[in-house]
């Protein structure tokens, strides 16, 4: 089990184990995270703990969007958005999904600590510009689907 300790400040130190080796001596890795609460750090250092384990690692100071996207899409894509249980029609399931590749497509790359709110008002503000629409006819995407694709980005930095 991974040990969490609150830093102050939304700074948490992680130490993570994988036993011991052929000495007896504990084989672990710490490092200092940032999250939003001390529930949010015990999930990534569950996570962290778990690639560990399996001989990976990672850097949870560098998660890209992408990263969240996924956890995002993983979490939430089955269940409605009042999260009650009741399954998504699969066709609210495709189009939501078109629009999160969309969206992984032109901020995926950021790393979350770098993603600022001037770069998603860039990409939001491209969506009305000709080249923005799949099916390649002029013009911009249409009022309500931006701000459809607007909120969408919006509940995943929300998630996150």
């Amino acid at each position: 089990m991974a040990n969490v300790h609150d830093m102050g400040n939304n700074k948490y130190r992680v130490i993570v184990s994988n036993g011991y080796d052929g000495e007896g001596n504990r084989i672990r890795k710490t490092t200092t995270i940032h999250a939003k609460s001390k529930e949010m750090a015990i999930l990534m250092a569950e996570e962290m703990e778990q690639k560990f384990k399996e001989g990976k690692t990672y850097d949870f100071n560098n998660y890209t969007f992408s990263y969240l996207i996924d956890k995002y899409v993983e979490y939430n894509m089955q269940l409605d958005e009042k999260g009650d249980g009741i399954i998504k029609a699969v066709s609210t399931i495709v189009k939501d999904m078109n629009a999160i590749e969309e969206i992984r497509k032109h901020l995926g790359k950021y790393k979350l600590r770098k993603l600022t709110s001037i770069a998603i008002r860039e990409y939001i503000s491209s969506l009305s510009k000709d080249g923005a629409r799949r099916d390649g006819k002029a013009g911009g995407l249409s009022p309500k689907t931006i701000k459809n694709r607007y909120g969408l980005v919006s509940v995943i930095c929300k998630y996150g």
